[in-house]
């Protein structure tokens, strides 16, 4: 009898364990289907020979803030995807804010000394961000 009570048990257990793996996929796919369609936008918005034009600045700064704000909604239930969402969420707002300042540099002639270290946070928060993206696709592919 006991041997059947801890098989009922095994195959109740069974499908609870398999769920894990689905749960991530789906909170995996919610958080792409949010960032890759903007991302997309954004890279046809601001090729790179346009990237000096303070308006377009502007414009790609308003996507990147719009994304943040949508990354920080998204809220995964598996614990290191959420922390790792939370950030890539703040280091999309942090990158339309520097982009925001460095279109107000750039269009300003008395800032204009200030152009390179706008431009320099604008790379930490690219290499930020392609760390953080690089550590994401690695717990979504159960690395």
């Amino acid at each position: 009898m006991r041997l059947r009570h801890a098989w009922v048990f095994a195959s109740l257990a069974l499908p609870l364990l398999g769920c894990e793996p689905l749960t991530r996929t789906r909170e995996c796919n919610a958080l792409l289907d949010i960032v890759n369609p903007e991302l997309e936008v954004i890279a046809k918005l601001a090729p790179p020979a346009r990237r000096s034009e303070p308006a377009l600045l502007r414009q790609v700064a308003g996507h990147y803030t719009a994304l943040g704000e949508r990354v920080g909604r998204h809220t995964p239930a598996e614990p290191r995807l959420g922390k790792s969402t939370h950030e890539l969420a703040g280091i999309f707002t942090e990158t339309g804010t520097a982009l925001g300042e460095l279109a107000d540099t750039l269009a300003d002639p008395a800032r204009k000394t200030h152009i390179t270290e706008y431009r320099r946070r604008v790379d930490a928060l690219a290499t930020r961000e392609r760390t953080t993206v690089t550590r994401v696709n690695d717990l979504c592919r159960g690395r």
